[in-house]
């Protein structure tokens, strides 16, 4: 009998071990649940659709990248255009947002529209015990609603468990996957408009206007293509000093006289901010830019009225205060130049330039022990960015 009942016990542990093996197993693996995802959403989208993936929260930055970047590439197998995701870091920082795995679907929408995309992808992977949850959702650009949404249980077993910790110490995996030779990826204003980004983050200004221009032939209304090709045509021309902020923002020498060709590089560009303005009143960055192409051309009435206004609709860019500052003090009115140079430290207490540029104020008004605190702090953030 006591043989009989510790066989039975046996035999409990056995089969409940392996119910348990069995639960942990519920679920597909992670490579079965992005393709699926993958499949209902190009299932569920017009045909030749422009997709931009924004953002994916998972336990892990490295693990957030992987998985984007095989979204894509699976997109792309499913004949879905994919914005380039090398672009994304330069997107978030043009339009004032903290890059994170959770966006608002308005977010995300605005993030799609700058790429000229139809529709935006994120989504979340959260673990719960013995499985994790596989979330994808869409969003319609045009009206920031969602048009599909994905939900699936992965296996969060053992396997991928040492997957998310080989992610996790490889860096290799955090690599962007090109996928933009893809024939989805050809011939399209977006695909232009990506290819653009890419030389204008290299300073290749030149190559950058005309994809942008190609991109703005097959898609007049793409405001952020008016925009880029603007600050391009100015970075064609001017004196660079320095690149700020991935071609966000740039640093010029801007001489007493400019001369022809300088002259029709900043008309040109005032002429695509204008447009870039005309679709997007909101665009903060092309009043801006405006502004300092007008400077640059010496018409500093217009060029404050333009600060001005991105300044209202932005009032965490420090580019807009120093650059205003720097009309400022070209007329004289070294105290304006100050408060605004002092607002761009505000914004942003490492600016180097602003520091820099207060120091030349508080020099032209004899405060030499300003100056020199200022020049000073300047020195030692440029030194930390080398």
């Amino acid at each position: 009998m006591s043989k009989i009942f510790f066989i039975f016990i046996i035999c409990s542990f056995f089969i409940s071990c392996t119910s348990f093996e069995n639960r942990s197993q519920t679920g597909l693996s992670l490579e079965e649940a992005i393709e699926q995802s993958a499949s209902e959403i190009s299932s569920k989208l017009p045909s030749r659709s422009r997709v931009a993936i924004v953002a994916f929260d998972s336990e892990h930055i490295n693990l957030s990248n992987y998985i984007m970047d095989e979204l894509t590439g699976a997109l792309v197998d499913e004949n879905i255009e994919v914005a380039n995701r090398r672009n994304m870091a330069f997107v978030y920082s043009e339009l004032n947002l903290q890059m994170s795995g959770e966006v608002s679907d308005e977010t995300a929408a605005s993030i799609g529209r700058f790429l000229g995309a139809q529709y935006v992808v994120f989504g979340q992977l959260v673990p719960t015990g013995n499985t994790a949850r596989y979330r994808i959702s869409s969003v319609n650009v045009e009206n920031a609603v969602q048009e599909t949404s994905t939900r699936l249980t992965v296996r969060n077993d053992r396997e991928f468990r040492n997957f998310v910790t080989a992610v996790g110490q490889n860096p290799l995996f955090t690599v962007v996957a090109d996928y933009s030779r893809s024939t989805a990826n050809q011939g399209t204003a977006g695909a232009f408009l990506d290819r653009g980004i890419i030389h204008a983050l290299r300073g290749d200004y030149e190559l950058a206007i005309i994809e942008f221009t190609e991109a703005i032939n097959l898609d007049n209304n793409l405001a952020s293509a008016w925009l880029l090709r603007g600050r391009a045509n100015s970075a064609s021309v001017s004196h660079i000093v320095e690149i700020l902020e991935d071609f966000r923002d740039f640093i010029a020498i801007v001489p007493e006289s400019i001369s022809a060709t300088e002259k029709v590089g900043y008309e040109n560009a005032i002429v695509d901010f204008t447009r870039a303005i005309e679709l997007d009143s909101n665009l903060a960055p092309a009043f801006r830019d405006r502004g300092v192409a007008y400077s640059y051309s010496g018409n500093l009435d217009r060029a404050i009225e333009d600060f001005d206004m991105a300044i209202r609709l932005n009032s965490n860019d420090p580019a807009s205060y120093r650059e205003r500052g720097n009309v400022h003090f070209s007329r004289g009115d070294n105290d304006r130049a100050i408060a605004d140079f002092t607002r761009a430290i505000i914004v942003d207490p490492v600016h180097a330039w602003a520091f820099n540029n207060r120091g030349i104020a508080h020099s032209a008004m004899g405060n030499w022990d300003q100056a020199n605190a200022d020049y000073e702090t300047a020195i030692r953030l440029s030194r930390n960015y080398d």
